[in-house]
């Protein structure tokens, strides 16, 4: 009893740190409390058409979560173990989000579909690499990044100039564009 009362004692400690911009990419000003708040939705995500999990979002949401904590806090998928159990509520957990590789791979899938996509005069479409905190400590960096699948769809121009994605079966999405020098 006294163990569990620690642990407990120790996961509100933790939610009260702040998250390490430096290598999270996170605002300074988060706490890992307002991430897991944050990210808790997604953790439970489900397609709309048939309530079947989501297990792109669910896992990206972990691999979220685990970017808001140092990385010699998860350098082994152990330790990135122990920290998905002590931080996602026990009522979220299961195998496949305690899946410390499956997470990172999952959030570096949904960066390559969405979030690091961009547009560039002289690249075309393409990805932004890798932020550190998508590539686990014992995974090697450079492989990683080399690894980086090319995108696929169509890039169309907007009268205005910007350009827009279009991928059968999605929805088209405005690109963010590189600076123009």
């Amino acid at each position: 009893m006294g163990r569990r009362m620690a642990n407990k004692q120790a996961i509100q400690r933790k939610g009260e740190v702040e998250a390490h911009p430096r290598t999270s990419g996170l605002d300074p000003n988060i706490t890992l409390a307002e991430v897991l708040a944050v990210v808790r939705p997604a953790l439970t995500a489900t397609f709309s058409h048939d309530e079947s999990p989501d297990w792109g979002a669910r896992l990206a949401a972990a691999g979220t979560l685990l970017a808001a904590f140092p990385r010699y806090l998860r350098e082994t998928p152990e330790r990135v173990r122990e920290l998905l159990s002590a931080a996602v509520p026990p009522e979220l957990l299961d195998a496949e989000r305690l899946d410390a590789g499956r997470a990172y791979r999952e959030l570096r899938a949904e960066w390559d579909h969405l979030d690091g996509l961009r547009w560039g005069q002289l690249k075309g479409l393409y990805v932004k690499p890798y932020p550190a905190y998508m590539i686990a400590p014992w995974e090697n960096a450079a492989h990683i990044q080399a690894s980086q699948p090319t995108p696929e769809g169509t890039v169309r121009q907007l009268p205005d100039g910007r350009h827009f994605l279009e991928r059968a079966g999605e929805l088209a999405r405005l690109l963010v564009e590189e600076e123009r020098m």
